[in-house]
C-alpha cells in the first residue's frame, strides 16, 4: 500500500509539472495572440496555476473515492462475484 501511495504521489507531481509547462505555453500563445500586457500575463498564469492545482486535487480525491469503493465492494462480494462485476463493468465501457 505504501508503494502505491508513493507511486500515486510521484505521478501526481509529474502531472502537475507537465500541467505547469502546458499552462506556460498556453499563456505565451495567448500573450502573443491577444497582445496582452505583462500584468495580464501574470494574472492569467496565476489563474492557470490555480486551475491546475484544483484539477490535481480533484484527481487525487477521485482516486481515493475509487479505492474506497473497490475496498467496500470487495468486502461485500465474493471473489467470483468481484470477477464477474469487473467483467460487467469492462463490457460497459
Amino acid at each position: 500500500m505504501k508503494n502505491l501511495l508513493v507511486f500515486i504521489f510521484s505521478l501526481s507531481f509529474w502531472f502537475s509539472l507537465e500541467a505547469q509547462a502546458q499552462s506556460e505555453d498556453k499563456v505565451e500563445v495567448l500573450k502573443k495572440a491577444l497582445n496582452m500586457t505583462e500584468d495580464q500575463e501574470k494574472k492569467l498564469m496565476e489563474v492557470y496555476q490555480n486551475h491546475n492545482q484544483k484539477r490535481s486535487q480533484l484527481k487525487s480525491e477521485m482516486s481515493k473515492i475509487k479505492s474506497e469503493f473497490k475496498t467496500q465492494m470487495e468486502s461485500i462480494l465474493t471473489k467470483e462475484q468481484m470477477e464477474k462485476f469487473r467483467e460487467l463493468r469492462k463490457n460497459e465501457k
